[in-house]
């Protein structure tokens, strides 16, 4: 009976030895499996960090156009509006420019004919 304890005791110590590298193999493959995930997680977050911080940059720059470009266009449309000014100006007093130069060209032929006149006799 004792002989069969202590066959019993070393069957029960070969399985808790053999349950016991299971367990530590589990363990390991458990440590491995989870470090390579921490790895590629943390990869994904420094190369996201990254991707962000292009996209940050990128978007800085074209505020920065944008805001450039609203000054232009806020510049182009002041030009405008003094350009449509002169240019109602020249439209408005078209005919009083056109009637003063006629009268201005009638005046020097007058003056041509009272000059040729002058030079014949």
């Amino acid at each position: 009976m004792i002989e069969k304890l202590i066959f019993d005791a070393k069957e029960v110590e070969a399985d808790s030895r053999k349950s016991e590298i299971q367990a530590q193999q589990s363990y390991e493959s458990l440590v491995g499996d989870t470090n390579g995930s921490v790895k590629a997680l943390q990869r994904e977050v420094m190369s996201k960090t990254q991707a962000k911080a292009q996209a940050d940059k990128e978007k800085s720059e074209t505020e920065g156009d944008l805001a450039d470009t609203n000054k232009e266009l806020e510049g182009l449309a002041k030009y405008e509006g003094e350009l449509h000014g002169d240019c109602d100006f020249l439209t408005k007093n078209f005919g009083v420019r056109q009637e003063a130069r006629g009268q201005e060209i009638e005046a020097l032929q007058q003056a041509k004919q009272i000059l040729s006149g002058a030079m014949q006799s």
